[in-house]
């Protein structure tokens, strides 16, 4: 997954609050220049992987 075209990369992650992870082993790779999207159900995690990857959830596992 590592390139140059790559601006996140985000391997193997996983986070959560309290004992329980709402995440687990999240791995995704976005563009540098293209518009990327997370797409889910309500409850799916998708603010929870926003907040780890902005740095305001430390993830348990994986790299970002």
């Amino acid at each position: 997954m590592t390139g140059p075209a790559n601006s996140l990369e985000v391997r193997d992650v996983s986070a959560g609050y309290g004992g329980s992870d709402i995440i687990t082993s999240v791995t995704l790779a976005a563009a540098q220049g293209r518009i990327t999207t997370i797409a889910g159900p309500n409850g799916a995690g998708k603010s929870t992987l926003m907040k780890t990857l902005a740095g305001l959830l430390r993830p348990r596992l994986g790299q970002i």
